[in-house]
């Protein structure tokens, strides 16, 4: 067995520093394995040192400045700091090589998002949705919250709110027929909730955010509760670009 094959086999048990001291020997002999800057950069973001992750993650990308792993990777750790603009840079490149990625369409809407740029992150997530084959529920959901509680008036739609977030659901119900230990994500549930606001439906509205909070961990349940509030006043949910992917990672 290679010295790389060895630290991916450890990082593949969650063996994090065991694989990052055989990652470096691999870099010992080969300072130029992009390989191994790569998986050492995973690791280190699993042990919580986002800094030094980036700093592997970049070195990959000096010698390969087009790597998509790695840009995707990077990108992660960017948005997670709140340093979206470089997030959007990384992301946009990927794409720019023509390598198109649905989960990093995806990803790209989020930072959009982040950046209350929303008119482009419904351009990313209609690509995604458009496309044939798989479903891709985060999309749907994320469109669906657009649609619903946008605090732009100009971006609401009811209708394309529910159709989204049905759709979300339908596909989630159909992973669980060929997976019965799959739950339907609390997120489909609210955003059924908040296109259901929207159409002035607030009985169905609270239903499906009681759905969504019985769901939801800790964290989600606190943040859809207080949605629930607002539509048992009868009042829609209203929220800008941060507020729209709030609990969305990538």
């Amino acid at each position: 067995m290679t010295l790389l094959r060895e630290a991916e086999q450890l990082s593949t048990q969650r063996q994090w520093n065991a694989s990052i001291e055989k990652f470096d020997d691999v870099r010992a002999i080969n300072p130029q394995c992009i390989e191994a800057l790569v998986g050492r950069g995973l690791a280190l973001e699993e042990l919580g040192d986002s800094e030094t992750a980036i700093e592997s993650f970049s070195a990959a990308l000096e010698i390969d400045p087009h790597l998509s792993n790695a840009l995707f990777y990077r990108a992660r750790l960017y948005t997670n700091k709140g340093e979206f603009e470089l997030a959007h840079a990384d992301l946009t490149v990927s794409l720019d090589e023509g390598r198109f990625n649905i989960i990093n369409m995806i990803a790209l809407a989020i930072v959009n998002l982040h950046l209350e740029r929303i008119d482009a992150a419904l351009q990313d997530l209609e690509v995604v949705s458009s496309q044939l084959g798989t479903p891709w529920p985060a999309a749907h959901v994320l469109l669906a919250r657009i649609r619903a509680s946008s605090s732009d008036a100009s971006l609401r739609n009811g209708e394309l709110a529910l159709a989204h977030a049905e759709f979300a659901h339908g596909a989630a119900r159909a992973e669980i027929a060929h997976d019965p230990v799959e739950k339907v994500n609390p997120k489909i549930y609210d955003a059924l909730a908040m296109a259901h606001a929207e159409l002035g439906y607030f009985g169905d509205a609270i239903t499906w955010e009681e759905k969504a909070i019985e769901a939801a961990n800790d964290s989600e349940a606190g943040v859809f509760r207080e949605r629930l509030e607002l539509f048992q006043l009868h009042q829609p949910y209203r929220a800008n670009g941060a507020g729209l992917v709030n609990g969305f990672h990538f």
